[in-house]
């Protein structure tokens, strides 16, 4: 039936939402209809999108959403805090979580 009475007498269909490719929507977040997410672009967990974003590899957070970093500039600013793992064996990468986490409690 929908949100209101007689809505569907002139339309099923409220708007599109398009994503675009390698993005990555987080958990509990709400794309409102009518929103374009170009390619590259995070949204973060519990944000709600109101309105698309015009630049390829933003970052969106909050209720309303918006644009809060860009992905280029995280991976930069991060690179430190990434523990690369592949190729390793399963202890290897248990010494190297292990020894991650006392790093980060001195």
């Amino acid at each position: 039936m929908g949100a209101f009475l007689g809505r569907n007498n002139y339309s099923d269909l409220c708007g599109k939402i398009i994503i675009g490719n390698h993005c990555f929507v987080g958990n509990n977040s709400i794309i409102l209809y009518s929103v374009h997410l170009p390619d590259k672009t995070l949204v973060a967990a519990g944000s709600v999108v109101t309105k698309s974003c015009s630049e390829p590899g933003c970052i969106l957070g909050g209720n309303p959403a918006k644009v809060i970093g860009g992905v280029d500039n995280y991976l930069e600013r991060s690179q430190s805090n990434f523990l690369s793992l592949q190729g390793k064996s399963f202890q290897e990468k248990k010494d190297i979580i292990l020894g991650s986490e006392k790093l980060i409690e001195s």
